[in-house]
């Protein structure tokens, strides 16, 4: 098991160094001055040329390049923004807690509503429990997520008065950001849940243990359950991706000063530095959360842990024999 888990985290290595060395080559081929930039329209042509030497503009890519990626990946320095001089790390550093408990609480929100939804539109297949369920998780699917977070504002903000539309200050001011990202990934769940419990409810155990008399509810628990989930553990992971990139509108949606706020803003003002760094910073927590997924998905499945004990039994063997 130590070493999927190590595997697991080899790969990560190579994947974050894709993404920074992709990230770091759009940027340098997008048009515009960083020197420019930085100085305004004003400065003199030397002191264009000083301040390109001085962060080192004017060396080839590759050189650049590395320089780069040993800043981010010995010092953990993803530069300074070119719009105001701050430290990029100290500012996804700072924004970074916000994100996550809009990506952590969406989450959470799909898979309490996701799974218990898919586990009945299963359980009552074709009737109307099936219909209804089905009918929101398509809801959820084809809802773009900023269109459902200005309905939501316009209803409960602006003629209810019963939530707050921007800000973080309370709780309640995470009530209708949650529900606009995690909404899509109820919809996915939902259906994830019910294609893989409807697989499980015809395998020949389930109706075994029914044939013997076991209730409803122990089979429910007991079988179809553990073996169901396994699938929707997968592909909760690809969800927590889907919340974290949807944070990048719903972020600016509701005024919230998370990572995707500074991400778009970045863009705006076509502050290379910030931009790369949130790209690679948003790369490394969602292979951490595959990690994390992988790990789970690991314990709750017997067959990743025989094939690996299996491996470790035929070394032994083999370096017994020797």
């Amino acid at each position: 098991m130590y070493k999927y888990i190590l595997k697991r985290l080899l790969w990560m290595i190579p994947i974050i160094l894709a993404v920074t060395i992709v990230i770091f080559t759009i940027m340098y081929f997008v048009p515009g001055d960083i020197a420019k930039i930085i100085l305004g329209t004003n400065a003199s042509d030397e002191a264009y040329a000083a301040l390109r030497e001085r962060l080192g503009l004017n060396d080839p890519y590759f050189i650049r390049l590395l320089n780069y990626l040993k800043d981010v990946f010995l010092h953990f320095n993803f530069g300074e923004s070119v719009v105001d001089g701050t430290s990029v790390t100290s500012a996804l550093i700072s924004r970074f807690p916000a994100t996550l408990i809009l990506a952590f609480t969406s989450i959470l929100m799909s898979i309490a509503f996701g799974i218990p939804l898919g586990i009945v539109a299963a359980q009552h297949n074709g009737k109307w429990q099936d219909t209804t369920s089905m009918f929101i998780a398509l809801l959820g699917i084809s809802m773009p997520g900023f269109w459902l977070g200005l309905m939501l504002v316009l209803l409960f903000s602006l003629h209810l008065h019963w939530l707050p539309s921007t800000g973080i200050g309370t709780w309640q001011h995470w009530i209708l950001p949650v529900i606009t990202n995690g909404f899509g990934g109820i919809a996915a769940t939902a259906r994830m849940a019910r294609s893989s419990v409807l697989e499980v409810i015809e395998a020949d155990y389930v109706t075994t243990a029914r044939a013997k008399g076991v209730s409803e509810r122990n089979i429910l628990t007991r079988h179809i359950l553990p073996n169901s989930m396994i699938p929707v553990v997968t592909s909760l992971g690809g969800s927590f991706g889907m919340q974290m990139a949807g944070t990048i509108v719903i972020e600016n949606l509701f005024s919230i000063p998370g990572i995707g706020q500074y991400t778009v803003n970045a863009i705006g003002s076509r502050d290379y530095y910030a931009v790369q760094g949130s790209v690679i910073m948003l790369a490394i927590v969602f292979s951490v959360v595959m990690l994390l997924v992988d790990i789970i998905y690991a314990y709750i499945d017997p067959r990743i842990k025989a094939q690996f004990e299996g491996q470790s039994k035929k070394r032994r063997v083999k370096s017994g024999v020797k």
